[in-house]
């Protein structure tokens, strides 16, 4: 196809190239390019005004989803800080030698659940 194209394009000596040949392609294809764009939004958009009540519906059972998922992973967190809680508690009772940094550890888990209990 571009061979055929430069073949012509030797046929015509003294005017540009690009005016006789390339630019009606380029302005045919920038015109189907537009062209299915505006389709485009304009089926999205009739989509959208069409579903509306569909979607309104949707969304607030995605947001009730979200909110659920949210306080069973806040309820999951708690119930492993109060096993972390025991199991600390049953460390303590054991005496083990602990280096300092280790134990600010069982204070700040005490400190959580306190705050959590509140």
């Amino acid at each position: 196809m571009l061979r055929s194209k430069l073949l012509r394009l030797r046929g015509f000596q003294g005017a540009p190239p690009f005016r006789l040949s390339l630019f009606p392609d380029l302005k045919r294809k920038v015109s189907n390019s537009v062209s299915a764009v505006q389709d485009t939004y304009l089926s999205t958009k009739q989509i959208f005004e069409r579903h509306r009540v569909v979607f309104t519906i949707s969304t607030s059972l995605a947001s009730l989803l979200t909110a659920w998922a949210g306080a069973e992973i806040l309820r999951h967190a708690v119930l492993v800080l109060l096993s972390l809680s025991a199991i600390m508690s049953i460390i303590d009772l054991v005496p083990l030698h602990f280096e300092p940094h280790c134990i600010a550890v069982p204070r700040l888990l005490n400190n959580m659940l306190t705050d959590i209990s509140r």
